[in-house]
Parts: structure tokens; C-alpha cells; sequence
């Protein structure tokens, strides 16, 4: 009877033991699931706050649209009126700097001369060389004054930028100076002789040019330079020897031996110089440099360390050669930059 009291004992307290652990087991379970719905509560909350903002933005976008467009209606209308404005300005008068020049208040309108070619009205301001000329035609009609607007209308207002041209102290024994159209000037050799003419214009603070081509040489003797402005080339002498070359620095021809010339240096490495070509030099003197362009073609040797005022210098030998000066202008900024091969010969 006892060990069956015993028995029943062990198996209720087996009992009570396998009902703590179930009871342990479901508390733990529903721990972990009311862990997870708390987890994915919040992340629904989340995922509520996330679209919530985004269609905020969305309208904030919306909003902002509609302003900009706004602004862009108004800033359209206000370029209207300044249109307006700037047509009224036109039908009276068109400015150029110092210059005004009055034209009706209507235009006569053409249809350009198509027959002539698409570009022939540009050509035709391209060829004038007195401003006034320029500002009669452009201001002729509607048509030609919106050229204007044209790509090539800024070059071909360049051209006002020539410089008169003048000869310094010109040998009237050795050289005859002749106008050609108002702008370029041809130089005919009376005496054969390795002498130098100097332009009057002086090369000091800015970026010049002057563009010649030699003819009649007969041996491709022509040479292009400089001349301190402190000196003063005596007539008849000799440019290519001491003290003259001390003074000068010249890209030569063949006679040259198509060389640089300066004091005792003589630097080949340049293109020869030859009867129809545009020969170009460009003086900077930011850059303090003289640099030659040969029919538009950079050319490597230059003269650098220029710190002094100077002229361009040109020369030629034979008697009946020419040198036509194309153009001396002062120029805004440098057609030149590096290239290879540069050789720099020192002032």
C-alpha cells in the first residue's frame, strides 16, 4: 500500500513538473510572438511615416513646379517688353561707342541679293575699311543690321582696329611710300642696298600686328622685325652688322639664310620667307615676345625678353621690290600659343 502511495506521489509531482515546463514553453512562445508583432507594428509604422513623407515631397515638388512656372511666364513676358523696348530704341537711333549714327524711323526691307551668294551682304562690310562707310551700310535696313547677330560680325568689326600707317624718318633716296586704299601702304626699293624702314608707330603697352608680303625680290631676300624705338637707323647703312643688328632683331629670307637675327645669335628653324606670302608678326608686350606667322602658320623660332619700347622694322635688298603692308593693328588678345619646337631667342 505505501509504495503505491509512493507511486501515485512520483507520478503527480511528473506531472506538475511536465505541466511547468508546457506552461514555461507556451509563456516563452508568446513572448516571441508578441516580439514579433511589436516588430512589425513599427515597421508598418515606419513604412506609413516613409510614404506619409514622400507624399509631402511630392506635393512640396508639385508646388514648386507651379512657381517656376510662374517665374518663367513673368521672366518670358519681361523679355517681351524689352524687345519691345529695344525696337523702339533701334527706330531712332544705333550707337557705336563714340560714334551715333541717326537712321529713319522705318527701315526699307530687302531680301538680301540671293543671287550674289547667302554670305555676300558679310563680304561686302568685310571689305570696308572706314568706320563711317560700315555704319551707313549696316544701318542701310532691317535685314543688314540684323548681320549683327551673326557669328562673323564680331571679326569683321576687327578690322576697325587697324592702326594708321607711317613710315619713321623714311629714307626718300631709298624708298618710295605709297597709299594703295586708305588702310595699306606698299614700299618700293630705289636703291639696292641691305637697308631698313621703320614704321612710326610705337610698340609699347598692348598686343600689335603687322601683316607685309614681299615681291620683286628676286631672291627671296625679304626681312621682318623690330628696332628699339630709342634708335635711329642711319640712312644708307648697312642693318645686318654692328651696331645696327645690336639694335634690330629680324626673321629673315634667304639672303637671311632664313634665319632669326639678333646681335651675334643667328637661329634657323623657321619656314622659309618667300615672294607672296602673308608674313605676320605679333608683339605682346605682357608677354614681352615677337612671335612670326608664316601664311597663318606659327612659326617656332620668336624673340622673347622684349622689355623696351620698339617699331616694326622691314627690309628688302633689290631695287624694284616691293613690300605691301596689309594691316598694323592693336589687337584685344593673342593669336598665338605654344607649339612644338620653340626656340627663343633672347632681346
Amino acid at each position: 500500500m505505501v509504495n503505491q502511495i509512493k507511486q501515485l506521489l512520483q507520478e503527480n509531482a511528473d506531472i506538475r513538473r511536465e505541466k511547468d515546463e508546457i506552461e514555461s514553453k507556451l509563456r516563452e512562445k508568446m513572448q516571441n510572438l508578441e516580439s514579433k508583432l511589436q516588430v512589425e507594428q513599427e515597421q508598418k509604422e515606419e513604412i506609413f511615416e516613409n510614404l506619409h513623407q514622400v507624399q509631402q515631397e511630392k506635393e512640396k515638388e508639385i508646388i514648386e513646379k507651379e512657381i517656376l512656372k510662374q517665374e518663367i511666364i513673368k521672366l518670358k513676358e519681361e523679355i517681351v517688353k524689352l524687345k519691345e523696348k529695344e525696337k523702339m530704341k533701334i527706330q531712332t537711333s544705333i550707337y557705336y561707342k563714340d560714334n551715333i549714327a541717326i537712321i529713319p524711323s522705318e527701315f526699307n526691307i530687302i531680301d538680301g541679293i540671293v543671287g550674289l551668294g547667302p554670305d555676300i551682304l558679310l563680304e561686302i562690310l568685310n571689305e570696308i575699311r572706314i568706320l563711317r562707310d560700315f555704319q551707313q551700310v549696316i544701318c542701310s535696313c532691317k535685314k543688314i543690321y540684323n548681320l549683327q547677330n551673326h557669328p562673323r560680325f564680331q571679326s569683321i568689326k576687327e578690322q576697325f582696329k587697324y592702326l594708321p600707317i607711317a613710315i619713321h624718318n623714311i629714307d626718300s633716296t631709298r624708298f618710295d611710300f605709297v597709299d594703295i586704299d586708305g588702310i595699306k601702304k606698299k614700299i618700293i626699293k630705289k636703291q639696292n642696298g641691305w637697308n631698313g624702314i621703320s614704321l612710326s608707330g610705337v610698340l609699347n603697352d598692348g598686343i600689335y600686328s603687322i601683316e607685309v608680303e614681299f615681291k620683286e625680290t628676286r631672291v627671296n631676300d625679304g626681312a621682318l622685325g623690330i628696332v628699339r624705338d630709342s634708335y635711329d637707323i642711319p640712312y644708307g647703312e648697312d642693318i645686318s652688322i654692328s651696331p645696327r643688328i645690336d639694335n634690330i632683331a629680324v626673321f629673315g629670307g634667304s639672303s637671311w639664310y632664313n634665319k632669326v637675327w639678333h646681335k651675334d645669335s643667328r637661329i634657323i628653324g623657321n619656314s622659309p620667307i618667300q615672294e607672296g606670302q602673308i608674313i605676320k608678326l605679333e608683339y605682346d608686350s605682357n608677354k614681352r615676345t615677337l612671335i612670326c606667322f608664316i601664311d597663318g602658320v606659327q612659326q617656332p623660332v620668336y624673340i622673347n625678353g622684349i622689355n623696351e619700347k620698339v617699331r616694326f622694322l622691314i627690309s628688302t635688298y633689290y631695287t624694284e621690290s616691293t613690300i605691301t603692308i596689309h594691316s598694323f593693328k592693336r589687337l584685344s588678345e593673342t593669336t598665338s600659343g605654344h607649339i612644338s619646337g620653340e626656340i627663343a631667342v633672347q632681346w
